[in-house]
């Protein structure tokens, strides 16, 4: 008696796949949608408006004054110091060290079973340029080539010890396989580290083996090369053969309320310097005091300093000009300094961040030829500022319930001002004209704001003036003290109209540039042979204070875009922005998710290599108060589904 059985032959799976493309991801900013020329630009917080600044030619004159004794000093010092890359250091291990029951198998072909080693240590060679470095900044780089005829598994851990203490330093992973062959590289910060010049690495890890496969085996010479860099690092204390060092620092000295000297000539004086060098190299220092000055050229001196020296200089100020520079209600004088330090070649030298350069500045005693001070009450005329005003379209049917004017003073004598400007706006269409009167005193560089709160600025603004005229005196000093002003000194007066902007904006018609989208081979095929239907999903969000209506367009050909496109969605309509009642600001954005079902028709273009696209946004006109940081986001992406059969796919091969 027999028995007979059967069996089905099996079928393989089928499904449906769903493959997104991202098509479009464009947002439309306040730059775009208006055309903003030298009048309209943004406040500090985004708002757009109005902004005309005009200067007056400058006007010179001069005087004198004599001041005396005035006297200073400080002290710099360096901080952590360069030393250049030691270089890198190489060593390598084998695979019987690695993993010392293979040595069973060496010289042979044959399958490698899965296994793991445990800190597997080797030294690496001594670096010759330093003994030790306390390191600020710097990085080592740690570089894998496996030389195994099996992959390195994932997570291989590599300790960095101390040779001599046997301390370790580091750690790191390799976060990736490294198969046969290959290399692999990873890094370390060693800020804070102290590294010597010997190091040693051990390694932990595993390899999955040949997964079966016999390979060839070498096990004295398969092994792991091992290398290790160094970069160029900044060090708070070394023990090395350190490079020549640059450092650099500007300093000021303050005069005090006292010193009245804005510019002066010397008739005798003197600067005491006293420079300490704590450092074990010898440098040279290069010291530039730019306020004094003769013929032009800046005061420049070069000392050479021997390594832990002190050193004393003078320097003749005598027939020298003296200009200071003010910071706030002071005078400071300015002093930059340049130290060359000379390397240690191929000694070593014990370098700290606590060495130093000090310099000790002193100025004992300063008498003045001619001074630049106080002056008394001087009357200038200022030449009349004519000024022609092209405002941007759409600028003149604006009404504006805000305006800023600004006068702006900048003297280089820095004494008091009283100001008596006109400033005459004309609208030459209608023949319209607004006076701007402006009286007022201030004293040094200052400037005077006029507002809707203070003036009639608005009715000038809202003139829509095509013409601007500037005029008046200014009077110098406040008639109190004695003074001579050089011919040299001067003083520049400039305006400035701006307001803010609620714009009327006109209806828009507005088109992107095409852009270019590379669609790969396989979605292609999928589209091409295998679809089963597809949707578009799009994204609006709106943050300007108008709506808005968006319509996308695609075509295979980059001219058609938008005269014969294959396929256009839209229009997709998105409301204005939640604004505030009272300021009109957009408060927050409103957002909208747009899904199409498309036909495979419509997904044709989708089967090209490259689509191009395009976005038209039109917009309605309106008043808006629109501020910089104002958008609107369009995105949207196409989904198809598609069938996958085994079969099919195989037949297709």
């Amino acid at each position: 008696m027999g028995l007979q059985c059967s069996f089905e032959k099996p079928v393989a799976p089928k499904w449906d796949m769903k493959l997104p493309i991202p098509l479009i991801n464009k947002t439309f900013t306040i730059d775009e949608l208006v055309d903003k020329n030298d009048f309209l630009k943004l406040t500090p917080e985004g708002l757009l408006f109005l902004e005309v600044e005009e200067e007056l030619d400058p006007y010179t004159i001069g005087d004198k004054l004599k001041v005396e004794n005035i006297s200073e000093n400080f002290t710099s010092s360096l901080g952590n110091f360069k030393i250049d890359s030691p270089g890198s250091q190489q060593a390598n291990i084998t695979f019987v060290d690695i993993y010392p029951p293979i040595e069973a198998l060496n010289g042979l072909t044959a399958p490698v079973p899965p296994f793991s080693y445990e800190d597997v240590e080797l030294d690496l060679p001594e670096f010759e340029d330093f003994q030790s470095v306390l390191i600020d900044t710097g990085t080592v780089i740690v570089t894998l080539h496996n030389r195994l005829p099996v992959p390195i598994s994932e997570g291989l851990l590599v300790k960095i010890y101390n040779s001599a203490t046997d301390v370790i330093i580091d750690s790191l992973y390799f976060d990736s396989a490294i198969p046969p062959g290959a290399a692999d590289s990873t890094s370390l910060d060693l800020a804070g580290k102290r590294i010597p010049n010997t190091l040693k690495i051990s390694l932990t890890g595993s390899s999955p083996g040949s997964g079966g496969n016999p390979v060839t085996l070498n096990v004295y010479e398969d092994g792991i090369d091992i290398e290790a860099r160094i970069s160029d690092i900044r060090a708070k204390e070394a023990v090395a053969k350190v490079p020549d060092q640059h450092f650099t620092s500007a300093d000021t000295v303050a005069l005090g309320d006292s010193i009245l000297v804005t510019y002066a000539k010397i008739k005798e004086g003197q600067i005491n310097l006293e420079i300490t060098n704590t450092l074990p190299l010898g440098l040279n220092l290069h010291l530039i005091l730019p306020d004094f000055t003769q013929s032009g050229a800046s005061l420049e001196v070069n000392l050479p300093i021997s390594k832990n020296q002190s050193i004393l200089h003078t320097i003749n100020l005598s027939g020298y000009e003296f200009q200071p520079i003010q910071s706030g209600d002071e005078l400071e004088i300015r002093l930059s300094w340049e130290a060359d330090v000379t390397g240690s070649g191929d000694q070593f030298v014990t370098l700290r961040a606590e060495d130093y350069i000090k310099l000790d500045v002193a100025l004992p005693r300063l008498v003045f030829s001619e001074v630049h001070g106080i002056l008394r009450s001087i009357e200038v005329t200022l030449d009349t500022l004519q000024k022609e005003i092209d405002l941007p379209e759409g600028i003149e049917g604006l009404q504006f319930d805000a305006a800023r004017f600004t006068l702006i003073i900048n003297s280089s004598i820095n004494f008091p001002l009283g100001l008596n400007i006109s400033v005459i706006g004309t609208n030459t269409k209608n023949g319209g004209s607004v006076e701007v009167s402006i009286v007022e005193q201030i004293t040094d560089s200052d400037s005077i704001v006029l507002d809707e709160t203070n003036s009639n600025i608005v009715e000038l603004i809202n003139l829509a003036p095509d013409e601007l005229e500037v005029s008046g005196k200014v009077t110098l000093g406040d008639g109190v003290t004695e003074a001579r002003i050089t011919e040299d000194d001067s003083i520049n007066v400039s305006v400035r109209i701006e307001s803010p902007l609620s714009l009327t904006f006109p209806a828009q018609n507005l088109k992107t540039d095409v852009d270019t989208l590379e669609i790969d081979e396989d979605a292609q095929e999928e589209i091409r042979e295998r679809l089963i239907s597809g949707k578009m999903r799009s994204y609006l969000e709106n943050h300007f204070p108008f709506g808005a209506e968006v319509n996308l367009y695609f075509s295979a050909q980059d001219t058609n875009v938008f005269d014969n496109p294959e396929l256009t969605i839209g229009p997709l309509v998105v409301s204005p922005g939640n604004t505030d009642p009272d300021s009109g600001r957009v408060q927050s954005s409103v957002s909208s998710e747009i899904e199409f079902s498309l036909t495979k028709e419509d997904l044709q273009v989708f089967a090209n290599p490259e689509v191009y696209s395009g976005i038209r946004l039109e917009i309605p006109g309106g008043k808006v108060r629109v501020y910089k940081d104002d958008f609107i986001l369009v995105r949207a992406k196409v989904e198809i589904v598609y069938h996958v059969d085994p079969e099919e796919m195989g037949n297709d091969e």
